[in-house]
Formats: structure tokens, sequence, C-alpha cells
């Protein structure tokens, strides 16, 4: 049977913090991830996987995942030291209103639908952010879903997500 895990190390991200996008668990497709296409469509960054990747100079590490139509989804693997209240946050990108998007935490809707605003490019990033979010401490598995495209058939561009103190912005 194929074990899910942490990219790459099999350790958890550590939280608060940020995760790349791209560093979704190792496991394969319908494992760690749900992928329209059996390639990736970008071609970068992890090959081998169906997960769409593209190089970007403007993103956290220089890659963002993109191709990313309704259904879809990505699973990682972290660990959060102590239960409270966060922020979540995606540094997201998308051409024309209407993608859509949530973060799951152990399989509980924690953001509710979160919308992906009409940055004008696939590469002009903008922070999406949802306050007063209560988590429980302890290794979990945090699943962003892409809930329902824009008009380019995509939710959007996905650079990073981030569990951060929930302060005031």
């Amino acid at each position: 049977p194929v074990v899910q895990s942490a990219y790459p190390s099999g350790t958890p991200w550590a939280l608060p913090g940020t995760v790349e996008a791209e560093n979704f668990d190792q496991g394969g497709a319908g494992v760690a991830y749900g992928d329209a296409t059996t390639a990736n469509e970008g071609g970068q960054y992890r090959t081998g996987e169906g997960v769409d990747i593209a190089r970007d100079a403007g993103a956290g590490n220089g890659y963002v995942v993109g191709w990313t139509p309704t259904n879809e989804w990505l699973e990682y693997t972290v660990n959060l030291p102590g239960s409270g209240t966060y922020a979540l946050e995606a540094r997201v990108a998308g051409v024309g209103a209407g993608g859509q998007f949530r973060i799951r935490f152990n399989g509980v809707d924690k953001t509710g639908l979160l919308a992906v605003p009409n940055t004008g490019a696939w590469n002009a990033y903008q922070i999406v952010r949802k306050t007063g979010v209560a988590l429980s401490s302890g290794i979990q598995t945090v699943r962003v879903e892409m809930a329902a495209a824009g008009p380019s058939g995509n939710v959007g561009a996905f650079d990073w997500f981030r569990v951060a103190a929930d302060m005031p912005v």
C-alpha cells in the first residue's frame, strides 16, 4: 500500500509557518493529491508527479502550482505545537473573478470558501486571509481544495499557504 508522508523528508512542516504549494505530500495521485491530468502541465520541480507546477521568479521559492480546475486538491502533513486561534493565509493569483478554494485540517473545513482575487495575471499575487481559525495541536493533514473555477477554467495560481498568529492586519 502507498503511504502518505510529508515532502521531501517525511518530517511534517512546522506551523506556525509557511508551506510552499508545490511541497505537497508524497504518496501520489489519489493519496497526496487529486489532479485532473496525469502529467505535470508546467513541467517543473516535481516532474514525476501529476500536479501542475510552473517556474515563476516572483513565487516564494521560484515555483507555483497552476492549472487548477474545480475538484483538484493538495495535501500537506504539518505539525502545530499549540492549540489556539490562528490566521490562515494563501498567496494566490487569478485572471478573472470567480475562483474559490478552501482549506481543511483533518477533513474539517476551517476557512469556508475563499475567493481568489482577479489579480490580472497568473503571476501577480495577493494574500487571501481568514482570521479567527481555531486549530488543535499535533500532527495533522491540511488539504487545499479547489472549489470553483473562474472564467479561465482554473481556480488560480497558488504560491504558498501559511498559519500565522491571529493579529489584526
